[in-house]
Order: C-alpha cells, then structure tokens, then sequence
C-alpha cells in the first residue's frame, strides 16, 4: 500500500506538503521491508524446526539445530533493526550533513566503542562458542548453582534456565564458558538415577535385590536398560547399599527415583523392620 501511495502522488507536486509525505512513505516503507524480513526469519526458523524434526530421529541433534539457528536469527535481527534505523535517520538532510564528521572522527570513535563493548563482546563470542561448540542447547538439562532445570533460551548475553519449580534462573552467557557445569543430556537425554540406603549388616542382600528388581521392572518410567543395587561400603554400624535404576530423560528420572524410595522403604519396614540401622548397647556391669 505505501509502494501504490507513493506511485499515485509521484510527480503531483500541488499536492500540500508533498515533500514531507513522500518523506513520510520512505521511512514506512523502509520499516516494512524490515519487518517483513523479520518475519520471514521467524517463519524460516519455524520450518527448519518442522523439517529438522521430521528427519531427524536423535533427540540431542535436533536440539543442537535449534540452538544454532535461534542464535543465528536474534543476529540477523540486530543486523537488520541497525540498517533499518540507519537508513531512516540517512533519509534526514541534517543527519546527512553531520555524515562527513562522523566518518572523520570514526577512528576515535571505534576505539571508544571498543572499550565500552568488551563486555559486550565478550558476550557475544561466548555465545557463538556455546552453540557452534555443542555444549549448550535449548532443552538441555542441566545442573548449576545447586539448580536442576531445563535451557529455556540462549539469548546473545544471558542464558535462561527453567527450574523444576517453575522458576527461572537467568545467567550470564559466559558462566557457561568460564565454570564447570552439569550437562546431563548433552549426547543424550538417558539418565541413571542412584539411591543411597543404610542398612543392618544382617539384612538379606539377594532377597532384597529381588524385590529391588521385580519393583524396578513394574515402574513405566524405567526404560528397561540400568538395574542393580550392590553394596558400595561398609561403616562401624551400617553397611552402604546404592541402587541404581535408568530413565529415558531426567525429569522421568527424578519421579522413578521417589517412587523406588517409597516402595523399598515401604518393603523394608514390612519385611525387615529389624534391620534398619540402629544404635546397639552392649551389656554393662
């Protein structure tokens, strides 16, 4: 519409304040075209998503797409937001005069900038590191600061994590470049989940591994690959049993973890109760 306005008034200079208008239908017609493309983008990321889906059998590959186009995406937003705002304020006869200083002093400028963006900067290659790299992507789940959540969004200066409560942890892009960090779905998103109990040493060890194993076998979530419980230590007054059982991602890991924890200790106070730990008191004269 602007483009067929601006062809109806062209060369109809009687028109009032026709100058301004046809000012008026460039800029409008240069933040179209600069929303258009925009758009555009996002329809392209959303079908490369579809298409990368379809074909793609491996969860974590998937996922490595998504990051990198996502990322590629806010960059070419930038890039096109800074034309754009460029080519409008060129469109002013004063910005353009002011053109041949800037220039001049661009040097100093650059240098200025440079300092004032290291940050920035340094931002911006940790991000490109992250996503280009693998060690990072959207839908991970991963383990920092003492937090269990899943990679919401990679942004160009921050990271935005998902707590299991629904909360959001938003963290500096070059944490994840500077401090070691749990990734546990990074090739793939299988988890073996580990629970740790303390028992008498006269407990009955194979009866228990096969109560261990009938439960584990019976739970939806188990994805029918890790079930062991061994004994992994011994104190002066109990033994240490792990149990370890595998889920297909962690969130499903975490309810087969409380759901073995319900259904062993129920197991043990019907079974055994008397072999739960305890402090023994010898005989004293």
């Amino acid at each position: 519409p602007g483009l067929l306005f601006n062809f109806l008034i062209q060369g109809n200079n009687d028109i009032i304040f026709y100058e301004q208008i046809n000012h008026l239908i460039r800029i409008l017609f240069v933040i179209s075209v600069a929303i258009f493309i925009i758009s555009t983008a996002n329809v392209m990321e959303d079908m490369l998503y579809y298409r990368f889906e379809q074909q793609q059998s491996e969860v974590s590959e998937v996922k490595r797409i998504k990051s990198q186009v996502s990322f590629i995406k806010k960059i070419l937003v930038i890039f096109i937001i800074t034309v754009a705002v460029a080519l409008v304020l060129m469109s002013f006869e004063r910005v353009r005069e002011l053109g041949a200083s800037i220039l001049a002093s661009a040097g100093i400028v650059g240098v200025i900038l440079g300092f004032a963006a290291q940050k920035s900067i340094s931002n911006l290659l940790a991000g490109v590191e992250i996503v280009f790299n693998h060690t990072l992507k959207i839908d991970d789940f991963v383990f920092v600061e003492n937090e269990y959540g899943r990679v919401e969004e990679i942004g160009l200066t921050s990271v935005v994590v998902k707590l299991w409560d629904q909360r959001r942890l938003i963290m500096p892009i070059t944490y994840f470049t500077d401090r070691p960090f749990e990734n546990w779905t990074r090739n793939s998103s299988a988890v073996t989940m580990t629970i740790f109990l303390y028992l008498d040493y006269k407990i009955p060890i194979e009866v228990l591994r096969e109560e261990y194993t009938k439960i584990v076998h019976a739970s939806p979530k188990w994805d029918g690959n890790v079930c062991k419980l061994i004994i992994t230590d011994f104190s002066e007054k109990t033994m240490q049993v792990r149990a370890t059982a595998s889920a297909s991602d962690p969130d499903s890991a975490f309810e087969l973890r409380a759901h073995l924890r319900e259904k062993l200790i129920q197991y043990i106070n019907d079974r055994f109760p008397e072999f739960l730990p305890r402090v023994r008191m010898g005989d004293m004269d």
